[in-house]
């Protein structure tokens, strides 16, 4: 078991503070060396940018009665190794977010009305994929997350697509080790010359 909890008290303009807490917790269970899987759960919060609760122009005024926005992640991680020597690894990763208090453009008529209020809700379900090769001279990753808006209130999302959040994502990482430092160690990397790429969807 691994749990943690954090407190925040942040300070914020006209002698306001803003208390947060942010517990996790998760349970690992390792059958083997070569495999383990992992239920957790976390809460997270981001405050208002400062930008939204004290900006005083007529056509962008701010709230300073803005809350943060809060997320409840809950994850069900299965990770392993596999291969000869191990040179592949993986790591499949199924996750529920709920968040909350989402700050959202004010909907209201009136010209004196704030531009954002504390108001949305969304329910997001998914999965991230992750696959590694490895070997002394050569790194090469690989990971994927699909996911899926379930519901929300006051939030913008249409036939399960997040308004302008891809709902997939993709990654490809390569390392190669161009040559070693003279009288290098066997698998030491300090003294090498790589090159890398990256690759994204």
């Amino acid at each position: 078991i691994n749990a943690g909890l954090r407190y925040d008290n942040k300070y914020r303009k006209n002698e306001e503070y803003v208390t947060a807490f942010s517990p996790r917790v998760a349970l690992i269970y390792t059958p083997t060396k070569l495999f383990n899987t992992k239920i957790s759960y976390s809460r997270a919060f981001v405050d208002a940018p400062y930008l939204y609760r004290q900006n005083t122009t007529s056509t962008y005024k701010g709230s300073a009665n803005l809350m943060p926005e809060y997320l409840n992640a809950f994850q069900l991680d299965f990770m392993g190794k596999i291969g000869k020597e191990n040179i592949f690894s993986y790591d499949v990763n199924l996750f529920f977010n709920y968040m909350t208090d989402i700050i959202t453009n004010n909907q209201s008529t009136d010209v004196n009305a704030t531009k954002y209020i504390n108001a949305g809700t969304l329910k997001i379900a998914g999965v991230e994929a992750e696959l590694g090769y490895s070997t002394p001279s050569f790194h090469a990753k690989t990971n994927a997350t699909w996911q899926r808006a379930l519901s929300a209130e006051q939030y913008t999302y249409s036939d399960h697509e997040i308004y302008s959040v891809p709902s997939v994502i993709a990654n490809l990482t390569c390392e190669k080790r161009l040559f070693p430092w003279q009288n290098e160690k066997a698998n030491d990397s300090k003294h090498s010359l790589w090159l890398s790429g990256n690759l994204q969807y």
